[in-house]
């Protein structure tokens, strides 16, 4: 009886559902820090714990940004972990979770090549993703940069709330988790730019304000659009083509933002 009370109380740790997906996408300075996003369902998790390879000490995050998904039970998760070394590999896990990831912060400098991966149009078929999926990890990119229409979730395939399918952007996320994986098992991060197909008519006369898609990728953002800086040698500009923003209001901001940047690549 008593080792049958020892089991009864282990049990609900193993009970803990885990999250629906995980997965990371650059930061500002993505050789300093990183975004790790989650998608879950009832169970809260309160924080994130990291080390890198040999630490001895888990180092803890609390959750920054948790919102409801509307017209559905889940609920987009997110924390930025920063003063990380650069070309670093780093472990976590979620607090209430057993599994364990790695991600793999960016090079300070471009002494090695960078190798990026950029496609659109994603899951039309998701037979299809998953299988090109695989093909891209074995190149063991960086990071990719998906050019918009990423899960379909309005127009095509529109199953769900009035947003457009939520399943179908956590099928997205799930398949991703487990098929975009680079070299030590580690998540490969996403820089995202929207598409006509992952907006709709409501988020555009909303400014995007509930929007699936600012919420899954850019919590801390009120704009689809964005510059992403590497190594201080390599600028990536992220244009919204007119679906959250119009093309005339980000002009100044690209005037800007490239007189800033005139010695990148």
């Amino acid at each position: 009886m008593l080792a049958g009370f020892f089991f009864m109380l282990a049990l609900p740790s193993f009970l803990i559902a885990s999250p629906e997906a995980v997965y990371v996408t650059l930061s500002e300075t993505p050789s300093q820090s990183i975004y790790v996003h989650w998608i879950e369902k009832t169970q809260k998790y309160p924080s994130l714990l990291y080390q890198k390879p040999g630490d001895m000490v888990w180092k803890e995050i609390d959750v920054l940004y948790r919102n409801p998904l509307e017209s559905s039970p889940y609920y987009a998760c997110c924390l930025k972990i920063s003063n990380l070394e650069p070309s670093s590999y780093y472990s976590f896990y979620l607090n209430g979770d057993s599994t364990s990831y790695v991600f793999k912060t960016l090079p300070k400098d471009l002494s090695a090549p960078l190798k990026v991966a950029i496609g659109g149009d994603l899951t039309e078929s998701f037979s299809l993703f998953r299988r090109m999926n695989k093909v891209v990890a074995a190149k063991n990119p960086d990071f990719a940069i998906l050019g918009g229409d990423i899960a379909y979730s309005n127009g095509y395939g529109l199953i769900g709330g009035k947003r457009g399918s939520i399943s179908r952007w956590v099928s997205f996320f799930s398949t991703w988790q487990k098929t975009m994986r680079g070299d030590r098992d580690r998540l490969i991060p996403i820089v995202a730019t929207l598409g006509n197909h992952d907006v709709g008519s409501i988020d555009r006369k909303e400014g995007g304000e509930k929007a699936f898609y600012l919420k899954l990728f850019c919590p801390y953002a009120k704009v689809g659009f964005r510059t992403l800086d590497i190594a201080k040698a390599v600028s990536f500009f992220l244009l919204d083509s007119g679906h959250l923003s119009s093309v005339e209001s980000q002009v100044p901001w690209l005037q800007e933002s490239l007189a800033k940047r005139k010695d990148r690549l």
